[in-house]
């Protein structure tokens, strides 16, 4: 089983998550995932979220 550090920065996060998408989708899907990623981060930031760790389905579901 695979460890998950999920005390990891929402920044971070973003990154690996765009890094892990460049070699498998088209470029015009990543830039799609930047886009979104980049509104969620922003959301997140204003809620002071600083780790993945402090993401919950609230936040999720109150993201829009």
């Amino acid at each position: 089983m695979a460890h998950r550090n999920r005390d990891v920065s929402i920044r971070k996060a973003r990154r690996d998550f765009l890094s892990s998408k460049r070699n498998s989708v088209k470029e015009s899907t990543v830039r799609g995932y930047e886009a979104i990623t980049r509104d969620f981060i922003e959301y997140l930031e204003a809620q002071e979220i600083q780790t993945v760790q402090e993401i919950d389905g609230y936040l999720i579901q109150q993201w829009k």
